[in-house]
């Protein structure tokens, strides 16, 4: 049986948030397209190697990974989204169910990669040294993850927008907690990952783009269903009309980043990186 302590993320990425990443994964893959294209260009040359890609959600990049002739294991606390990365596989990844904090990992890795999937650990630290584990003796680490929240248009329109929306005023927010943004304090994050098993532990500050391939009315789509603005339309139970205001606020706050090409809006990330120890 698969052994979890993070229950509570377990049962969120499990319900309608990660039935909504299944239901878009085209449109995610797209929209993060270059962070994988960044991952994959960190990581060089990988025919051949062994890697493991935690938080793999709905396997866009395992399939990249793969693609290059690695072999990949890809590893979610998500029974649902599992399920679809490996419909998308069709053979080529392997998949594990499991809380990246405790899983016993079946073999060691040339490389330890993740998009996005790294920020929700209930114990960070105890997280990072079970990673460490999987390491080969000359194993790396490569990791996304979202930079602070205030540096992130994408996260700071859409939580301002839902708050006029609402009539509230935005929350206190732990920058520590489990969450997207639980890895953007870049000098608390590398104090969890200063653990057994790892070393040169560095992080550097990444900006590029989300892709959106549309309009702003696209955006404003997706900003229905995932992010800040969803989560408190969602929280505050957000009526018919409401939904319709913030959605159309979408669309004009992210008009001055749409092309003829589609609508690319400029992220923070934190790229994390390490050694086996």
């Amino acid at each position: 049986m698969t052994e979890v302590v993070n229950t509570d993320q377990q049962e969120f990425w499990s319900g309608p948030s990660g039935l909504s990443w299944i239901e878009d994964a085209d449109i995610m893959d797209s929209i993060f397209i270059n962070v994988v294209r960044l991952l994959r260009e960190r990581a060089g040359d990988v025919a051949g190697r062994d890697v493991l890609d935690i938080g793999c959600g709905t396997g866009a990049v395992s399939l990249s990974f793969a693609d290059a002739g690695a072999r990949v294991l890809a590893s979610d606390i998500s029974a649902p989204m599992l399920a679809e990365a490996e419909r998308r596989g069709a053979g080529r990844i392997e998949i594990m169910l499991g809380d990246a904090q405790v899983a016993q990992w079946p073999r060691r890795f040339d490389l330890i990669t993740s998009r996005f999937g790294v920020m929700f650990f209930e114990d960070t630290r105890a997280a990072f040294e079970n990673i460490a584990k999987g390491l080969k003796p000359n194993g790396r680490i490569v990791f996304a993850a979202w930079g602070p929240f205030e540096d992130n248009i994408w996260w700071v329109r859409q939580r301002d927008l839902a708050c006029d929306v609402l009539g509230i005023e935005p929350e206190t927010r732990d920058p520590h907690a489990p969450g997207p943004m639980g890895l953007s304090d870049v000098e608390w994050s590398l104090a969890q990952m200063a653990v057994p098993g790892l070393s040169n532990v560095a992080c550097e500050r990444i900006e590029l783009m989300m892709s959106f391939k549309g309009s702003a009315e696209l955006v404003a789509q997706q900003a229905l269903r995932i992010g800040s603005g969803a989560k408190l339309l969602l929280a505050h139970q957000a009526t018919e009309v409401q939904r319709t205001n913030y959605a159309a606020g979408i669309a004009e706050a992210f008009r001055e980043f749409e092309t003829g090409d589609g609508t690319f809006v400029p992220a923070q990330l934190n790229l994390f990186t390490a050694q086996a120890a």
